[in-house]
């Protein structure tokens, strides 16, 4: 019984929503045998001193009740999906991601940090509501722009479209439209990123986000994987942001049943000395227009299932928060309490997020 629940569970919940106006859902800090990641505390709605579930399920989040379960974060729901492979043969968590708007104002898309016009009509429309929590269901200085869903379909179409999300060749973002191809195989050329028919190798030599690697060949020692990002070209009123990074995020079971994650850096640099003067948002550094690179997992073990997943984070720039909050005065003494508060976050990393490549040992 549990196993043909689980087997229907995959086939009719292939997606899960990674980001949107309520937060993000990747992962969160703060929980015991879980490594911490410093990217993990973005746009996060319970930031800090949130009461740990345990084995129960989270409830009331998003109003700032309840307790918060390391299960409502998709990093850790992917390396359960890989302890219930183990245990029922049948992984019901091999989850594509997605972003949403999720916006009430009926304008699918508008995820821009600046302007940010509110989510919820007049409830939200002006700076000065925006930064004042004046609602339980609206906490509107905790939220964000929303997230946006990516697809990789051969047309635009609804079928071609529906048939994307099946196969789980989505990604999510955080709201900018940052362009991500992301592949999976055992012998891809070294040289691949310098290929112009990088996407047609990447699919002839391997498998896309969403997918299963094939089965290893004796001659391999490790998967490689292929991973090409490039900026949001942004507008002519708003250049998009350079790209800082890429990273591949592993998970996996250990030999003792335990579920592990490690983030490799593998593209950019995170050290790169990009920033942002708080006062004008004006941005600062250099990153890169498109970053690409030919991965191999060095602590590969055949033996061992596991997934990955890339991220590619931008360079850092202003909240809405923060920019909404620099349209006063320090000394204004109508200056809202949300600007000094620094629970808020008023410097982010937007990024995007690929769906997942599994490895199976098939046993």
């Amino acid at each position: 019984e549990q196993v043909e629940a689980a087997r229907f569970r995959g086939k009719m919940e292939p997606l899960v929503e990674a980001h949107q106006h309520k937060g993000d859902l990747e992962c969160h800090n703060g929980f015991p045998g879980i490594p911490d990641d410093p990217l993990c505390d973005f746009e996060k709605i319970r930031m800090n001193n949130f009461f740990d579930c345990g084995d129960g399920s989270g409830a009331l989040g998003i109003m700032g009740l309840g307790c918060v379960s390391r299960y409502d974060f998709i990093r850790n729901i992917l390396k359960l999906g890989l302890s219930e492979r183990l245990r029922l043969g049948v992984n019901p968590y091999a989850l594509g991601l997605i972003g949403s708007t999720d916006t009430h104002n009926g304008t699918p898309g508008l995820t821009e940090e600046i302007p940010f016009p509110g989510h919820v009509g007049v409830a939200d429309d002006t700076v000065e509501k925006r930064l004042i929590k004046t609602q339980v269901t609206h906490n509107t200085p905790a939220y964000n722009p929303g997230g946006l869903a990516a697809v990789w379909a051969v047309e635009n179409s609804r079928d071609a479209l529906f048939e994307a999300f099946r196969r789980r060749e989505v990604y999510s973002t955080s709201g900018p439209r940052i362009h991500v191809r992301f592949f999976g195989g055992w012998d891809y050329p070294r040289t691949l990123c310098d290929d112009p028919d990088f996407v047609s190798v990447g699919y002839e030599r391997g498998v896309p986000m969403g997918s299963t690697l094939a089965p290893r060949p004796d001659s391999a020692s490790a998967p490689l994987f292929a991973v090409m990002a490039t900026q949001d070209p942004g507008t002519e009123d708003r250049r998009g942001t350079p790209i800082q990074r890429i990273q591949i995020i592993k998970g996996w079971v250990g030999p003792n049943g335990e579920e592990q994650e490690k983030v490799f850096e593998v593209a950019g640099d995170p050290n790169n000395g990009a920033g942002v003067v708080l006062n004008s948002c004006m941005a600062f550094g250099q990153g890169w227009e498109r970053l690409c690179t030919v991965w191999e997992d060095p602590e590969f073990d055949p033996d061992r299932l596991a997934f990955y997943y890339a991220r590619v984070v931008e360079n850092p720039t202003c909240s809405w928060r923060q920019a909404d909050c620099s349209t006063y005065s320090p000394q204004d003494p109508t200056l809202p309490a949300t600007c000094a508060d620094d629970t808020f976050q008023k410097v982010i990393q937007e990024r995007a997020l690929t769906s997942p490549i599994w490895y199976d040992t098939g046993v």
